[in-house]
């Protein structure tokens, strides 16, 4: 069940919001730099999380 107040983000979403591919956004779940979250079928990212993380600690790994 989704929390209440929380604004939840796309895989594609992410990707945008980095400019970086759709698997390397996947990459980053797989290796815990972005934890992803299990909604019903889908997964979901926190955008609290995604913009916490910054460009230049993503763009590394």
């Amino acid at each position: 069940m989704p929390q209440p107040n929380v604004h939840w983000l796309t895989a594609r979403q992410v990707a945008e919001h980095y400019a970086v591919s759709l698997r390397t956004v996947d990459r980053w779940a797989e290796r815990g730099v972005l934890r992803a979250y299990r909604i019903g079928s889908v997964r979901r990212f926190k955008a609290t999380e995604v913009v916490a993380l910054p460009r230049r600690q993503a763009a590394v790994r």
